[in-house]
Protein backbone atom coordinates (compact mmCIF):
# COMPACT_ATOMS: atom_id res chain seq x y z
CA UNK A 1 0.00 0.00 0.00
CA UNK A 2 0.87 3.65 -0.07
CA UNK A 3 3.32 4.95 2.52
CA UNK A 4 0.85 6.78 4.73
CA UNK A 5 1.06 7.47 8.46
CA UNK A 6 -1.43 4.68 9.32
CA UNK A 7 0.39 2.18 7.10
CA UNK A 8 3.70 3.11 8.70
CA UNK A 9 2.25 2.78 12.21
CA UNK A 10 0.82 -0.64 11.30
CA UNK A 11 4.40 -1.87 10.94
CA UNK A 12 4.64 -1.49 14.73
CA UNK A 13 1.04 -2.15 15.69
CA UNK A 14 -1.07 -4.15 13.22
CA UNK A 15 -4.21 -3.39 15.27
CA UNK A 16 -4.37 0.27 14.16
CA UNK A 17 -8.04 1.06 13.49
CA UNK A 18 -9.91 3.76 11.57
CA UNK A 19 -7.50 4.48 8.71
CA UNK A 20 -8.86 5.44 5.32
CA UNK A 21 -8.10 2.83 2.67
CA UNK A 22 -9.84 4.36 -0.36
CA UNK A 23 -9.51 7.57 -2.35
CA UNK A 24 -11.56 10.57 -1.23
CA UNK A 25 -13.50 12.31 -3.97
CA UNK A 26 -14.13 16.07 -4.19
CA UNK A 27 -16.77 17.42 -1.80
CA UNK A 28 -17.16 14.05 -0.06
CA UNK A 29 -16.02 12.80 3.32
CA UNK A 30 -13.45 10.03 3.45
CA UNK A 31 -14.14 6.57 4.82
CA UNK A 32 -13.67 5.25 8.35
CA UNK A 33 -12.27 7.98 10.63
CA UNK A 34 -11.18 10.19 7.74
CA UNK A 35 -13.65 13.01 8.26
CA UNK A 36 -11.86 15.44 5.95
CA UNK A 37 -13.93 16.93 3.18
CA UNK A 38 -12.10 18.27 0.15
CA UNK A 39 -13.14 21.83 -0.46
CA UNK A 40 -13.68 22.59 3.24
CA UNK A 41 -12.64 25.79 4.92
CA UNK A 42 -11.29 26.11 8.46
CA UNK A 43 -14.66 27.23 9.87
CA UNK A 44 -16.10 23.77 9.02
CA UNK A 45 -13.57 21.92 11.22
CA UNK A 46 -15.62 21.86 14.45
CA UNK A 47 -18.47 20.24 12.57
CA UNK A 48 -16.06 17.82 10.92
CA UNK A 49 -14.91 16.54 14.31
CA UNK A 50 -18.33 16.30 15.99
CA UNK A 51 -21.83 15.43 14.63
CA UNK A 52 -23.14 12.21 13.13
CA UNK A 53 -23.29 11.56 9.41
CA UNK A 54 -25.55 14.44 8.40
CA UNK A 55 -24.43 16.05 5.11
CA UNK A 56 -21.08 14.84 3.84
CA UNK A 57 -19.73 18.40 3.55
CA UNK A 58 -19.77 19.20 7.27
CA UNK A 59 -19.72 17.85 10.81
CA UNK A 60 -16.16 16.50 10.77
CA UNK A 61 -15.08 16.73 14.44
CA UNK A 62 -18.45 15.57 15.74
CA UNK A 63 -18.43 12.72 13.23
CA UNK A 64 -15.07 11.52 14.59
CA UNK A 65 -16.22 11.64 18.22
CA UNK A 66 -19.45 9.76 17.48
CA UNK A 67 -17.66 7.17 15.34
CA UNK A 68 -15.02 6.58 18.04
CA UNK A 69 -17.78 6.10 20.65
CA UNK A 70 -20.02 3.86 18.53
CA UNK A 71 -18.63 2.29 15.36
CA UNK A 72 -15.14 1.77 16.86
CA UNK A 73 -16.12 1.10 20.50
CA UNK A 74 -15.01 -2.56 20.27
CA UNK A 75 -11.58 -1.79 18.82
CA UNK A 76 -10.75 1.61 20.37
CA UNK A 77 -11.08 2.51 24.04
CA UNK A 78 -12.22 6.14 23.69
CA UNK A 79 -10.94 7.19 27.12
CA UNK A 80 -7.69 5.20 27.34
CA UNK A 81 -6.29 4.58 23.84
CA UNK A 82 -4.07 7.12 22.15
CA UNK A 83 -5.36 8.57 18.90
CA UNK A 84 -3.66 10.50 16.09
CA UNK A 85 -5.51 13.29 14.28
CA UNK A 86 -3.98 15.06 11.30
CA UNK A 87 -5.35 18.48 10.37
CA UNK A 88 -4.40 19.89 6.98
CA UNK A 89 -6.59 22.87 6.13
CA UNK A 90 -6.37 26.37 4.73
CA UNK A 91 -5.93 26.25 0.97
CA UNK A 92 -9.66 26.76 0.36
CA UNK A 93 -9.72 29.75 2.68
CA UNK A 94 -7.21 31.37 0.31
CA UNK A 95 -9.79 31.25 -2.48
CA UNK A 96 -11.52 34.26 -0.93
CA UNK A 97 -8.45 36.51 -1.19
CA UNK A 98 -9.36 37.63 -4.70
CA UNK A 99 -12.74 38.89 -3.51
CA UNK A 100 -11.50 40.23 -0.14
CA UNK A 101 -13.67 37.71 1.69
CA UNK A 102 -13.50 37.70 5.50
CA UNK A 103 -12.79 33.96 5.60
CA UNK A 104 -9.45 34.53 3.83
CA UNK A 105 -7.87 36.70 6.52
CA UNK A 106 -5.21 35.22 8.81
CA UNK A 107 -7.13 36.44 11.86
CA UNK A 108 -10.30 34.62 10.76
CA UNK A 109 -8.31 31.52 9.97
CA UNK A 110 -6.44 31.44 13.29
CA UNK A 111 -9.60 32.12 15.33
CA UNK A 112 -11.50 29.24 13.69
CA UNK A 113 -8.54 26.88 13.86
CA UNK A 114 -8.10 27.69 17.55
CA UNK A 115 -11.82 27.00 18.14
CA UNK A 116 -11.53 23.64 16.38
CA UNK A 117 -8.43 22.70 18.38
CA UNK A 118 -10.16 23.65 21.64
CA UNK A 119 -13.06 21.42 20.67
CA UNK A 120 -10.70 18.53 19.92
CA UNK A 121 -8.88 19.06 23.23
CA UNK A 122 -12.16 19.12 25.16
CA UNK A 123 -13.84 16.25 23.32
CA UNK A 124 -11.22 13.65 22.48
CA UNK A 125 -9.02 12.33 25.27
CA UNK A 126 -5.46 11.19 24.61
CA UNK A 127 -5.10 12.59 21.10
CA UNK A 128 -1.98 13.64 19.26
CA UNK A 129 -2.76 16.40 16.78
CA UNK A 130 -0.57 16.56 13.69
CA UNK A 131 -1.20 20.14 12.53
CA UNK A 132 0.13 20.64 9.01
CA UNK A 133 0.61 24.11 7.61
CA UNK A 134 -0.65 24.88 4.13
CA UNK A 135 1.88 24.56 1.34
CA UNK A 136 3.46 27.56 -0.31
CA UNK A 137 1.33 28.10 -3.40
CA UNK A 138 3.95 30.23 -5.14
CA UNK A 139 5.33 27.04 -6.71
CA UNK A 140 2.08 26.47 -8.58
CA UNK A 141 0.93 30.07 -8.86
CA UNK A 142 2.01 30.18 -12.50
CA UNK A 143 -1.22 28.24 -13.13
CA UNK A 144 -3.16 31.25 -11.84
CA UNK A 145 -1.67 33.38 -14.57
CA UNK A 146 -3.23 31.11 -17.18
CA UNK A 147 -6.62 32.35 -16.03
CA UNK A 148 -7.53 35.73 -17.47
CA UNK A 149 -9.23 36.67 -14.19
CA UNK A 150 -5.95 36.66 -12.25
CA UNK A 151 -3.79 39.76 -12.35
CA UNK A 152 -0.19 39.86 -11.09
CA UNK A 153 -1.35 42.06 -8.18
CA UNK A 154 -3.95 39.44 -7.21
CA UNK A 155 -1.33 36.71 -7.40
CA UNK A 156 0.99 38.64 -5.08
CA UNK A 157 -1.87 39.25 -2.63
CA UNK A 158 -2.70 35.53 -2.68
CA UNK A 159 0.91 34.58 -1.96
CA UNK A 160 1.07 37.13 0.88
CA UNK A 161 -2.12 35.75 2.52
CA UNK A 162 -0.81 32.21 1.99
CA UNK A 163 2.28 33.11 4.00
CA UNK A 164 0.24 34.87 6.73
CA UNK A 165 -2.08 31.87 7.17
CA UNK A 166 0.92 29.55 7.40
CA UNK A 167 2.32 31.82 10.13
CA UNK A 168 -1.04 31.59 11.98
CA UNK A 169 -0.72 27.80 12.07
CA UNK A 170 2.87 28.01 13.27
CA UNK A 171 1.80 30.48 15.98
CA UNK A 172 -0.69 27.96 17.35
CA UNK A 173 2.00 25.27 17.32
CA UNK A 174 4.47 27.53 19.14
CA UNK A 175 1.94 28.47 21.83
CA UNK A 176 2.01 24.85 23.08
CA UNK A 177 -1.74 24.76 22.64
CA UNK A 178 -2.00 21.12 23.67
CA UNK A 179 0.66 21.07 26.37
CA UNK A 180 -0.29 19.12 29.49
CA UNK A 181 -0.44 21.18 32.68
Amino acid sequence: GAMTIPNWLKLYNPDIAGACTEATFPLSRGENLNAAVSGSKVEALPDQVFLVLIPAHSYQIEYIVKALQTQYKDSINFEEDWKLMTIFIGANNLCGVCKNETYSTPEWFEMHLRNALQLVKKSIPRVFVNLITIFNISGISFLLLLSSSFQIKTKLKLIEKNFEIAISIENLNEKNFFSVK
